[in-house]
């Protein structure tokens, strides 16, 4: 079990030394979003993260509202493809310009299926119970081919989603601080990278 991180383009430039001090152990880092945004910081982030020993991953914030699962994971394997290797590739599934009740079971599949065939690490949803309950993620034998990165505010690790036997990742707020960082998103990572 480590602290993780989250860290995007909002984040500015990072000083990731001062997370590892911190005991921070695993970092992940926005590539994508949609097919039209390329996080500028994504190349140096994850070279920063490898430089303090750091497990890195790779995430895509996805834009379902306007994109298929296939357009964003071509956009996203050409942006992770094109730097260092990384230990783990995320769906960031929290797009609150889709209609409340679409079902995006089949983006989230049509996205699995692109970058599974191209890597061979692991692979989280992101995402929370309400989320995914609005939009056809849980209970899904086929979406719980991913891991499952659980964004829920509590004070106590909550259960599994529907679907998924266990959680590998538990996001428990989005108002953490972290040296070198400041305000970011906090998890505990309980799968081994």
């Amino acid at each position: 079990m480590r602290l993780a991180i989250d860290i995007s383009n909002n984040n500015g430039i990072v000083d990731l030394g001062y997370c590892h001090d911190a005991g921070v152990g695993v970092v992940g880092v926005k590539a994508t979003e949609g097919v039209n945004f390329h996080d500028d910081f994504y190349y140096r982030n994850v070279s920063h993260a490898r430089s303090w020993a750091l497990a890195v991953g790779a995430y895509d914030f996805a834009r379902p509202s306007a994109n298929t699962g296939a357009q964003e994971a071509k956009t996203f394997i050409d942006e992770v493809e094109g730097g260092e290797p990384v230990d783990f590739l995320a769906l960031d599934m929290e797009d609150d310009r889709v209609s409340p009740t679409a079902g995006l079971a089949g983006f989230a599949l049509d996205w699995w299926e692109h970058v599974s065939n191209r890597f061979k690490v692991p692979i989280y949803l992101y995402t929370s119970y309400g989320y995914a309950r609005a939009h056809d993620l849980s209970n899904s034998l086929e979406v719980a081919d991913f891991r499952l990165w659980l964004a829920s505010w509590s004070i106590t690790k909550p259960t599994s989603i529907p679907g998924w036997a266990r959680i590998g990742a538990w996001q428990f707020t989005d108002e953490g601080f972290t040296p070198g960082v400041g305000r970011v998103d906090q998890s505990i990572w309980y799968d081994t990278l």
